[in-house]
């Protein structure tokens, strides 16, 4: 819509967009964007940013991404699709044995952060969610919009409640390590593990962490054990 308005290439618009972010998220884009257009009309048509009661791009989305039965169970509404739901297109790269070996060093002190909510996780983890100190977890699309990643408070509130001095942050994502920066930061030492082998285009990712003082990054979270010395 922006682009439209201000008689801009799409995809160029978009770009310029993307390398004008910073680490604030979505709140540095809607800031930019609007330097240059008003886009009020089209946010208010979108009740944005609104949420998933008000919003039809929220609805979308989720009816897309949960399918029929779960977004049934998360929002007690029909969807207007059939189709099985994106989600079941997750490559789980958690395990029961990733998770024992784990343990069996850190004792109760493995808690998840992700952008996700509960139950989409506990969706694709299944039991295997139930591993994780829950308490001092958090799912970041049950919360507010503002602890968003890479806000470090959701991190930091888990170190906390888990009494740690320092925490391994393991994550695939530019958002996770800056979180992990910010937390360190703020005088809770997290060291960031970046995982490279989710990613369409794994040296580029590799890239990215290096040029960022990375100091650990892995193919696969699986390879965590031995870095660890724990096999």
């Amino acid at each position: 819509v922006a682009a439209d308005k201000l008689r801009k290439d799409q995809q160029e618009f978009i770009f310029n967009v993307i390398s004008n972010a910073d680490s604030s998220g979505i709140l540095s884009v809607e800031q930019y964007i609007e330097k240059f257009v008003d886009i009020n009309d089209i946010k208010n048509k979108l009740s944005y940013p609104g949420t998933h009661h008000d919003n039809p791009l929220y609805q979308t989305f989720d009816q897309i991404f949960y399918g029929h039965e779960l977004y049934l169970k998360l929002f007690k509404k029909l969807s207007q699709f059939s189709e099985p739901g994106l989600i079941n297109n997750d490559a789980v790269i958690v395990t029961d044995n990733l998770i024992e070996k784990l343990t069996k060093k850190f004792t109760d002190k493995i808690s998840i952060v992700s952008g996700r909510g509960k139950e989409s996780v506990r969706y694709s983890l299944k039991s295997i969610l139930d591993k994780f100190d829950l308490k001092n977890s958090a799912f970041l699309e049950d919360e507010s919009r503002e602890l968003a990643k890479p806000n470090p408070e959701s991190l930091i509130r888990s170190i906390r409640g888990m009494a740690c001095t320092c925490c391994i942050y393991v994550g695939d994502s530019m958002e996770d390590l800056i979180m992990a920066k910010k937390a360190t930061e703020q005088g809770y030492k997290t060291i960031f593990c970046g995982i490279i082998g989710t990613s369409k285009n794994p040296q580029a990712k590799l890239k990215l962490f290096q040029n960022n003082g990375t100091l650990i990054v892995l193919d696969s979270i699986d390879l965590l054990p031995k870095v660890l010395n724990l096999e």
